[in-house]
């Protein structure tokens, strides 16, 4: 699951970070993905300031066993569109490595747009953009 994420996080890491999650921040959205009439969760997505630290990005992680399901879709969409409407931005990104194809073909599906190429984490990324439209 999280292979173009850097790869598994040690287990004392996972304790510390998810405590960090639960305690929140001002400026860190974080979504749990629980399909309806399901107690398991099958995702995470967090909106928060990107490294430019101009714009929002809206990452994700879901379990390999939700994939293929549309759960992605719906979930990231409405991230996006409480972002953009709600929350008044103008423009949300997202970066992946250029391997991942299917997180590719999933933010050009939510009509995202190829902005730039570059390298970060000892891969190549790609960065992808929404803007607001009136």
């Amino acid at each position: 699951m999280r292979q173009y994420l850097g790869g598994p996080i040690p287990w004392r890491q996972r304790v510390s970070q998810f405590r960090r999650y639960l305690r929140g921040h001002p400026n860190v959205g974080i979504w749990v993905v629980r399909p309806s009439k399901q107690a398991k969760a099958v995702g995470l997505i967090l909106l928060s300031p990107h490294k430019d630290g101009v714009y929002y990005e809206v990452s994700y992680e879901f379990l390999p066993s939700s994939w293929g399901q549309g759960f992605a879709s719906e979930a990231v969409m409405r991230v996006i569109e409480h972002a953009l409407s709600d929350l008044g931005m103008q423009k949300v990104i997202a970066e992946t490595q250029a391997a991942n194809a299917a997180s590719c073909r999933l933010l050009v599906r939510l009509g995202f747009r190829e902005e730039q190429q570059l390298e970060r984490f000892g891969a190549q990324q790609k960065i992808f953009a929404k803007s607001w439209q009136a």
